[in-house]
């Protein structure tokens, strides 16, 4: 299963990079036409999107195996090694970033080729490691075409699946709000981006938790081990509600110096930003359980639960006030959609926590 599952990843790869490289112009000539831009400055910024986003396509397989070892390391037993090689990966992201936009003044396109280096040390590594070795609990074998195995492991990951695509098309949806409130110009965008970069960090301890934590339940519920199991969930509920608080006080206390930071020349797109990301921080209260309740499912072998999570979470709570929110209230309600959304989500959430606690015996 481990090698089929390495196998289609690197094949559904490359189908995706073919795609991604045709659909990139127009999809960049589409956005820029939904702002004011002139005619210079649209095919300006079209050539550095189709820059960026085609050399980024060529690595979509790299970027794929990465995110699938990560996961393989935790049922290897040996996490340290994904965080090594996760680690590696960003180092070389982050060098190369500077050397290509800095003395090589490549800019965007530099940006992409150092990103695609990173995806290499973060999938390659991983290949030749698990090439070389011959004990632990998993390595590649001769491969044997498993479909069953395949479609069981696409279908458990039909929640995570949503929630990547769902990002991309929320992310769409807020871009188009923004520039129709905003007058169709680039501060709501701007202010957008700005937020994103933090709130992501945010996230990834979500994210790094449950993505830590679920193959340790799906281990458990596999080989049966009731006990452990109910202790992990506890435990895990426990560590979400408190970071959850933690991140709501950090978010809202350092929405100004965050916001001064990235855009300190312009005071109008700081106090928009600090006064966003101060709302979009009470989401953090909701979000932790949405995404770990959707991990855990997953965990227990139901895709179709977690699926319902994501799914209800993004494409059509986020999507659905994103759109309906501001006709009541004007811009802020662009920032409160989020919070609101994850408000609904969280409560499925819990009530699909709740309602199957016998079955899962958690």
């Amino acid at each position: 299963i481990f090698t089929n599952i390495v196998i289609t990843t690197f094949i559904v790869g490359i189908i995706l990079s073919i795609a991604g490289y045709f659909l990139i112009e127009p999809f960049a000539k589409w956005m820029c036409s939904l702002s004011e831009l002139t005619k210079e400055e649209a095919a300006e910024v079209i050539k550095e999107e189709i820059d960026y986003g085609r050399v980024l396509m060529a690595g979509q397989s790299l970027f794929m195996l990465q995110y699938v070892f990560q996961c393989f390391f935790v049922v290897d037993e040996k996490p340290q090694l994904g965080f090594i090689f996760c680690l590696g990966a960003g180092i070389v992201n982050i060098v190369f970033d500077f050397i290509f936009i800095i003395p090589c003044k490549l800019s965007g396109l530099g940006a992409a080729i150092a990103t695609v280096m990173g995806y290499a040390v973060g999938s390659i590594g991983p290949i030749i490691y698990f090439l070389i070795k011959r004990n632990g609990n998993i390595n590649f074998t001769k491969p044997q075409l498993d479909i069953k195995g395949i479609l069981r492991s696409c279908v458990n990951g039909l929640g995570e699946f949503v929630s990547n695509i769902a990002l991309s098309i929320v992310s769409i949806v807020y871009n188009i709000q923004l520039l129709r409130y905003f007058n169709h110009t680039t501060y709501g965008v701007e202010a957008y981006g700005i937020i994103m970069y933090v709130i992501l960090i945010f996230t990834a301890i979500f994210l790094g938790y449950g993505n830590s934590v679920s193959p340790v339940i799906g281990y458990h519920y596999g080989a049966k081990h009731i006990k452990e199991i109910k202790n992990i969930v506890k435990k895990s509920l426990t560590i979400i509600a408190i970071s959850s608080l933690v991140m709501c006080i950090i978010g809202g206390l350092l929405s100004y110096p965050i916001a001064y930071l990235y855009a300190g020349g312009d005071q109008a797109l700081v106090e928009l930003s600090a006064r966003a990301m101060m709302i979009w921080s009470i989401s953090f209260l909701f979000s932790g359980i949405c995404l770990f309740g959707s991990k855990m499912f997953t965990a227990f072998n139901n895709g179709f639960i977690a699926l319902a999570i994501s799914f209800l979470r993004t494409i059509v709570l986020q999507d659905l006030f994103v759109m309906v929110l501001p006709l009541a209230v004007g811009k802020n309600g662009i920032w409160w959609s989020v919070v609101l959304a994850d408000s609904v989500a969280a409560l499925i959430a819990v009530i699909l926590i709740i309602v199957n606690k016998k079955k899962y015996q958690y």
